[in-house]
């Protein structure tokens, strides 16, 4: 694939959070699904994946409720968000950890590194305190909530490089979303699905490489593997 010819060049990392340092994504989808189901909403578990997964979430609610309209000639409740929000909180409070390796490979990285999210600021950084990430990253994590488009717009990846001073041509975006892959092409980064998130079913490289990840890894161990050139991506 063509990120191979770019690893040695790797000058920087930018993570999304959600999915890809904290296995959120896995609690998240539970939630949502039952909240989802509760109001005669149902979807199969990929096609929720490629439509939503790494949306700002007010863009989620708008399709959402459209959806819901279409779907049952109703709208969602009008503490619908409220309700999943608490719901999810609270899941994440009892379980939420980080993804496996992803403590060990931040804290090993020795390049610039941020953390560039769809996740609203104050969830973020309450996120990524609880399971301890949060000191890794210091003042570098970056709220879809800085720019005025999200994922899949560019915006959010370019001032995250400009906060660590790096150019887009030589940093990574690490991604488990379709929508976040085509942000960091957007971007002219090097975009890297990722798989190691308990929410990745079969199909999900595919998901990803089909929206233009250049390189898809399983784990942080594969991706260390291959910053170090020990190891050819999958």
């Amino acid at each position: 694939m063509p990120v191979l010819s770019h690893c040695q060049s790797i000058r920087a990392v930018i993570f999304d959070c959600d999915g890809v340092l904290l296995d959120s994504e896995f609690l998240a989808l539970q939630v949502h699904h039952r909240a989802l189901a509760e109001v005669g909403l149902m979807y199969d578990l990929a096609e929720f994946q490629r439509r939503f997964l790494g949306l700002p979430y007010h863009d989620q609610l708008s399709v959402l409720d459209a959806d819901a309209f279409q779907r049952t000639g109703q709208h969602l409740p009008h503490d619908f968000a409220e309700g999943v929000r608490n719901r999810i909180v609270e899941s994440f409070a009892e379980r939420l950890q980080p993804v496996v390796g992803a403590v060990q490979f931040v804290n090993s990285l020795t390049v610039p590194k941020a953390v560039a999210s769809s996740s609203m600021t104050q969830s973020l950084e309450w996120k990524l305190a609880l399971t301890g990430l949060g000191k890794a990253f210091g003042e570098h994590i970056y709220s879809t909530e800085r720019v005025a488009r999200g994922k899949p717009a560019p915006d959010l990846f370019l001032l995250a490089a400009r906060g660590i001073g790096t150019a887009a041509e030589t940093t990574l975006v690490l991604e488990d979303s379709a929508n976040g892959i085509r942000g960091a092409k957007a971007a002219g980064m090097i975009a890297a699905g990722f798989t190691g998130g308990r929410h990745c079913g079969p199909g999900h490289d595919k998901m990803l490489i089909s929206a233009g990840a250049e390189v898809v890894f399983p784990s942080f161990s594969a991706l260390s593997a291959f910053l170090t050139g020990r190891e050819a991506p999958l």
